[in-house]
């Protein structure tokens, strides 16, 4: 068919996945080696690579690691200065995104924690886990990776109505917030204030940025911020949750369209077995007057 995207996988020796494709429109990831504690060291490995199958087969990157850009091509035991060496720093410069990772141990718990950086302009998005085994963790990767791999495309219009740069005097008035917020005010000064579902207040700070606008909690965490949770969750929830972001990059239609980044959770009981730091999710706020 085409214009179709055939993927090519190789395992090779240390744990690599090198992955070639004919398009070269898409931007290239790197996935550098994940530190880890001596007792999941072989683990990891395993790790690595199912990452890198999953990124593969999102089909939004081309994939590549350290050492597999350029002619020459890594080899044990060579030493730092060596050609493979500089093919890692080649790999590295022509990259638009770079995950990163740590496999460690608190108590009797591992924790998974991943970062994605796009290199363009440092912008982060973290995730982290907590499991019981290592298998646990393995099967609760899908998820991270859903968050971890999203990108800017996914938030894109497919609509044909006229887009409106993001100005201040757009953005103040009353808007319809997304899911689990009853009505945000914005104010001029870049600021602002969220009624959330709950009748809690959240203070809001805002900076245009480029074409879009980032919009950010700017009040200390309350339980009331958590609802419908558990009381006993939510009260963790204060002390573990990052503030929570809203990027847009759209206006149409008097609607903002973009992200929302906030701290998820998973919990038995009044218990927390998981927490997902840097969670994203499509979000759209409507305009509904001055």
């Amino acid at each position: 068919m085409k214009g179709r995207i055939l993927p090519l996988f190789a395992w090779i020796v240390g744990g690599l996945i090198l992955f070639a494709q004919e398009s070269v429109s898409k931007p290239v990831m790197v996935i550098l080696p994940f530190s880890a504690i001596s007792e999941y060291q072989e683990e990891t490995k395993t790790l690595e690579k199912l990452i890198a199958a999953s990124v593969s087969q999102e089909g939004q990157f081309i994939l590549t690691l350290p050492g597999e850009i350029g002619e020459v091509s890594k080899t044990q035991g060579e030493s730092l200065d060596s050609p493979s060496d500089r093919s890692q720093l080649e790999s590295l410069f022509s990259a638009q995104y770079i995950i990163t990772g740590s496999v460690g141990k608190l108590g009797n718990r591992i924790i998974l924690t991943m970062e994605r950086i796009k290199l363009s302009d440092g912008q982060k998005i973290s995730v982290s886990g907590r499991y019981t085994t290592f298998e646990e963790l393995l099967s609760h990767l899908p998820p991270l990776l859903e968050q971890l791999v999203w990108t800017e495309k996914k938030a894109s219009p497919s609509g044909s109505e006229a887009k409106e740069p993001i100005t201040e005097e757009l953005l103040i008035g009353s808007w319809w917030g997304d899911r689990g917020i009853e009505m945000v005010r914005l104010f001029s000064g870049g600021k602002g204030q969220a009624i959330l579902t709950s009748g809690a207040k959240m203070e809001l700070s805002y900076s245009i940025q480029g074409q879009g606008v980032k919009i950010w909690q700017s009040s200390p965490n309350q339980d009331r911020f958590y609802h419908p949770v558990p009381y006993k969750i939510a009260q963790q929830l204060v002390d573990i949750a990052r503030p929570m972001e809203w990027e847009f990059t759209i206006y149409e239609g008097g609607k903002l369209k973009g992200i929302k980044r906030t701290t998820a959770v998973r919990y038995e009981g009044e218990t927390i077995i998981e927490i997902i730091h840097g969670s994203i999710r499509e979000a759209e706020w409507t305009k509904i007057g001055r």
